[in-house]
């Protein structure tokens, strides 16, 4: 007589769930983490193991210990590894974050002086147009006319250069 066939879809005879709700290990896995339906309808019962003693044990079969131990420590050895070097990576980021945020703080500190230090700059920028729009002037205007002192003439460049440099606001064309 041959058992019969199991399907993913075959019903379970304890439970309203079907086979693909019982695998892995046959045990129903319906249901939230808390509650599942826990029908073990479909459970195999697992092979006797047979544990391995100094009066039953083989050359052989010790090796294969050996052998599974050495693996086995070999990948201990580098999952820790691998840990360690995850964890310096961790500290490394970390690391950053904390620079970044101490920059961020003394730029933040910093950002009046910052803000004053644009403000002279624009306030030069604008000194400095206003200078050579009344350098262009004087090139148009030319030299002074004959019989006008060169010393009213040269003071009176001198009070407009003033103006131009102390004026709070940009010139006009």
């Amino acid at each position: 007589m041959t058992e019969p066939r199991l399907t993913l879809s075959t019903p379970c005879a304890a439970c309203p769930h079907p086979y693909n709700w019982h695998i892995p290990g046959g045990q129903c896995q319906a249901g939230d983490e808390e509650k599942h339906c826990g029908c073990i309808a479909f459970a195999v019962p697992a092979p006797a193991a047979t544990r391995l003693t100094v009066d039953n044990i083989t050359s052989d079969q010790l090796d294969q210990l050996q052998d599974r131990l050495k693996a086995e420590q070999e990948t201990s050895r580098r999952l820790l590894a691998q840990r360690q070097e995850m964890a310096a990576e961790r500290y490394a980021w970390q690391e950053r974050g904390d620079r970044a945020e101490a920059e961020l703080q003394r730029l933040r500190e910093e950002s009046p002086w910052l803000r004053a230090t644009a403000e002279d700059l624009a306030d030069a920028k604008a000194a400095i147009a206003r200078v050579r729009a009344l350098r262009t002037d004087w090139l148009s205007t030319g030299a002074p006319p004959i019989g006008t002192s060169i010393a009213r003439w040269w003071d009176k460049r001198l009070i407009e250069l003033d103006a131009a440099l102390d004026e709070p606001k940009e010139p006009t064309t």
